[in-house]
């Protein structure tokens, strides 16, 4: 009798050990896909700390929200940003990316043409930056906010 008891002991044992890893996975796996990836709350914050010059946490926060949205309308907002943020530190290559990326999204949008024209100036392709400048002017002016964060300070256009 002995025997058996400590036979099932040491199964109970290794069920519920077996049952525990199981949960501790399927909770680092539900953890991975935080649900707040995609939030446009990541873009507000990410505009914030665009405003402030951290423009580190900035990019964090627009490739968060990026992660499970690229290619929404509201992701041409993340893009954007991403793009004047990446042009503000100087990297024109990436920012130009970027800016396309938007603009395959929202192409009616003054002021991600009017950050095309600023990067492709920097990079010293003047003549499509003129096109571009001419595209922003039939355009006219816009702001660069999503919808959904009315409160955000903008960007100048210029």
């Amino acid at each position: 009798m002995p025997r058996i008891k400590k036979r099932e002991n040491r199964l109970l044992s290794r069920k519920r050990w077996t049952i525990g890893i199981l949960l501790l996975a399927l909770i680092l796996c539900c953890g991975c896909s935080s649900p707040s990836n995609g939030d446009p709350r990541f873009i507000e914050e990410g505009i914030a700390q665009y405003n402030e010059g951290n423009y580190k946490d900035a990019l964090w926060s627009f490739e968060r929200y990026l992660i499970n949205d690229e290619s929404s309308p509201t992701a041409a907002y993340a893009w954007g940003w991403k793009g004047i943020t990446y042009e503000e530190q100087g990297n024109y290559d990436q920012a130009l990316q970027c800016i396309e990326r938007a603009l395959a999204l929202r192409p009616n949008d003054a002021v991600l043409w009017r950050a095309k024209e600023r990067v492709l100036n920097a990079l010293g392709r003047t003549g499509e930056a003129a096109e571009a400048g001419r595209r922003a002017a039939q355009l006219g002016t816009g702001e660069l906010i999503p919808p959904t964060t009315p409160t955000i300070t903008t960007i100048p256009v210029t």
